[in-house]
């Protein structure tokens, strides 16, 4: 299913061997969630795309995967936010060294809750976990600039752990530079 999906870019080819092997096995979790993926970002079937990732889950309550895939589409298709929140939760609690969650539980901390402590923790721990998730450097960065402007010691340190992280990512020098030359 997946080489069809992406290396093939056969999306008909991948649905029918994600049923095939639900149909084989209907406590298939990763099928279920894969489905599920499919059927959100390719078919934009977003009842079909929750009924898979709620079944992955059902079938396999630990698969982090399907719990962030759901946060996602709780957060970002039905706006649920407390639903949403218990997903990504669930998914940290499933694997506690999932740096892509915690990115996504931060970004809702910060947009959604606006709770910038509990937002920051989670960019601290997706790093510590991923120190090369520039992503969750740049939203921790961001949230300091607002959070502590006065502040510039702990955002210049932000910044530079980035860049030792991923010395050849553009933004954090750029980014370093505004801080700088805003001193």
């Amino acid at each position: 299913g997946l080489l069809l999906q992406y290396e093939r870019k056969d999306i008909g080819g991948a649905e029918a061997a994600y049923r095939a092997a639900i149909a084989a096995d209907p406590g298939h979790s990763h099928a279920h969630s894969q489905l599920g993926v499919l059927l959100l970002s390719e078919r934009d079937d977003i009842d079909g795309a929750e009924a898979e990732m709620r079944a992955a889950i059902a079938a396999w309550p630990q698969n982090t995967e399907a719990h962030h895939n759901l946060g996602f589409l709780l957060m970002n298709h039905r706006e649920d936010v407390d639903a949403a929140e218990a997903s990504y939760l669930a998914a940290i609690e499933a694997n506690p060294l999932d740096a892509c969650t915690y990115g996504a539980f931060g970004s809702l901390q910060r947009d959604e809750r606006k709770n910038m402590a509990a937002a920051e923790m989670a960019f601290r721990a997706a790093i510590e976990v991923d120190p090369e998730d520039i992503r969750s450097h740049n939203h921790l960065y961001h949230l300091l600039v607002e959070k502590m402007r006065s502040d510039v010691g702990t955002v210049e340190v932000a910044l530079r752990a980035a860049i030792a992280a991923i010395p050849g990512y553009a933004p954090s020098h750029y980014n370093l530079g505004i801080l700088l030359e805003e001193e």
